[in-house]
C-alpha cells in the first residue's frame, strides 16, 4: 500500500510539473490574453548570438486568422467632429439691413436647391424702405403677398423687360433728384436668376447692373441679385469684378464649402464675405423670416412703365433749369419707313440731333427684326461698324432716356 502510494505521490508530482511548465509557456505566449491565433504570429523566442540579445521579430497574422478575430479587434469609432465657430445670425444679418451706406449690395451665390431664394425673400421682408421683385421661374408659394415680375406665360420676358425699363428710369429720375435733394426712399431691386436675365435680355440687363452696383446707392437703390453660378461674368460684371466690392457676397451650400471647408460641418453651410473676408456663418431662422409679412406701402410699382421720353425728359430739365426753359427737342421724319412712338424726342447730352434720331430709328429697326433691341447692333448700323468707346456711350444715353415699345 506504501508502495501504491508512493507512485501516486510521484505521479501527481509529475504531472503538477508540467502543469506548471505548459502554464509558463501559455502565460509568455498571451494565450490567457488573447485568443489563440496562428502559430506563425506568435512572436519568436529571443535569440542570444555573440552573447548578445537579439530583439524578437513579429509576425504578421495570416488573413484567414485576422479576419476570424476582427470584431473583437476593431477599433472604437471616432468622436462626432464639434461644429465649427461660426458668426452668430444676430451678429452680421443687421449689417446687411441696416448699414446701406457700407453694405448697400447683396449677391447671394448658391447651387439649385441651396435656400437662395429662401434667404432672398427673407432679406427682402425684413429691410426697411420699398422693394421690387424681379424672378423668371417663381414657384408656388414663394412672395406671397408680393408683386413679381416674372415671365410671360408663354414663356416670354415681356413683364421683366418692361420692369427693367422702369428701374432703369427710376434710376435716371432719382440721378437729377439727388442733385437737388433727397432723391426718395430706399429701393431695394430684389432680382433674382440675374444669369438667365442677362442672356435672354442682353441689350438691357447687363448695363443697369452695372449702374445700380456702381452708382445705386447715392440714388438710395440697393440691389439683392440671385445667381446659381460662383462667376462674376454670370453677374453681367465680366471686366468689373472690383465692383464686388460694394457687396456683401453671401454663398449657401457647395458654393461656401467650397471657399470656406470648415463649413461642411455645418448644418446649412454659409459664409458672408465682405471686402474680400470670408467668415463661416450662422444661416438663421431665414425660413421664419420668409413668411413674414410686408405693408403695402413698402411696395414699390412704377408709375407708368410707357412714360414717353418727353414726359421724363420735361421733368428732368424743369428740375435743372427751374422750370422755365423747355428742353430741346428734334422732330423725327421718315427714314427706313419706320415711325416713332413718341412725336418729340429729346436730345441727350453729347449727342447731336441727328445722331439721336438715327439711333432711334435704328432701335426700332432692331425690335422689328430681333424681338428686342440689341444697343450693340444699334451702334453698329449708326456708326458704321463701331460697337464700342464714345459710339455706344451715345447710344445707351440715348436709349436710356427713350422708352420704344
Amino acid at each position: 500500500m506504501e508502495a501504491f502510494l508512493t507512485w501516486l505521490a510521484l505521479f501527481i508530482g509529475i504531472l503538477g510539473f508540467l502543469f506548471l511548465v505548459g502554464l509558463n509557456h501559455r502565460l509568455r505566449r498571451g494565450y490567457w490574453v488573447y485568443p489563440p491565433v496562428a502559430p506563425d504570429e506568435y512572436l519568436e523566442d529571443d535569440v542570444l548570438t555573440d552573447n548578445r540579445v537579439v530583439a524578437p521579430r513579429y509576425v504578421a497574422p495570416r488573413p484567414r486568422v485576422q479576419a476570424a478575430h476582427q470584431e473583437e479587434y476593431r477599433p472604437s469609432p471616432a468622436p462626432p467632429a464639434a461644429a465649427p465657430p461660426l458668426l452668430a445670425h444676430a451678429h452680421w444679418w443687421p449689417a446687411m439691413q441696416d448699414t446701406p451706406d457700407e453694405l448697400p449690395h447683396v449677391a447671394v451665390l448658391a447651387p439649385t436647391g441651396a435656400g437662395k431664394s429662401t434667404l432672398m425673400e427673407a432679406l427682402a421682408r425684413t429691410r426697411g424702405g420699398q422693394i421690387v421683385v424681379i424672378q423668371p421661374n417663381r414657384k408656388r408659394g414663394e412672395w406671397d403677398g408680393i408683386p413679381v415680375a416674372e415671365c410671360d406665360d408663354d414663356g416670354g420676358y415681356t413683364a421683366i423687360t418692361a420692369m427693367l425699363q422702369a428701374i432703369r428710369a427710376e434710376f435716371a429720375r432719382r440721378g437729377g433728384a439727388m442733385k437737388h435733394g433727397d432723391p426718395g426712399p430706399w429701393l431695394t431691386i430684389v432680382w433674382d436668376e440675374v444669369p438667365l436675365t442677362m442672356r435672354k435680355l442682353r441689350d438691357i440687363a447687363p448695363d443697369l447692373v452695372i449702374d445700380l452696383i456702381s452708382a445705386g446707392r447715392p440714388r438710395k437703390m440697393r440691389a439683392v441679385l440671385g445667381s446659381t453660378s460662383d462667376r462674376v461674368g454670370a453677374l453681367g460684371l465680366e471686366g468689373f469684378g472690383d465692383l464686388l466690392f460694394s457687396c456683401a457676397i453671401i454663398r449657401l451650400g457647395a458654393f461656401a464649402v467650397q471657399v470656406e471647408p470648415v463649413t461642411g460641418r455645418a448644418s446649412y453651410p454659409t459664409t458672408v464675405e465682405v471686402q474680400g473676408k470670408i467668415i463661416p456663418a450662422e444661416r438663421g431662422p431665414v425660413l421664419h423670416m420668409a413668411r413674414m409679412p410686408v405693408h403695402p406701402a413698402r411696395l414699390w410699382t412704377p408709375t407708368t412703365v410707357t412714360t414717353t421720353a418727353l414726359e421724363r425728359e420735361e421733368t428732368l430739365h424743369a428740375a435743372h433749369n427751374g422750370g422755365t426753359t423747355p428742353p430741346p427737342t428734334v422732330e423725327p421724319n421718315g427714314g427706313n419707313g419706320a415711325s416713332l412712338d413718341t412725336e418729340v424726342v429729346v436730345v441727350a447730352p453729347k449727342v447731336t440731333a441727328d445722331e439721336q434720331v438715327r439711333i432711334i430709328r435704328a432701335a426700332l429697326a432692331v425690335k422689328a427684326e430681333e424681338g428686342q433691341i440689341n444697343r450693340s447692333e444699334v451702334c453698329r448700323r449708326v456708326f458704321e461698324g463701331m460697337t464700342g468707346g464714345a459710339a455706344y456711350n451715345k447710344v445707351k444715353a440715348v436709349l436710356d432716356r427713350v422708352v420704344i415699345d
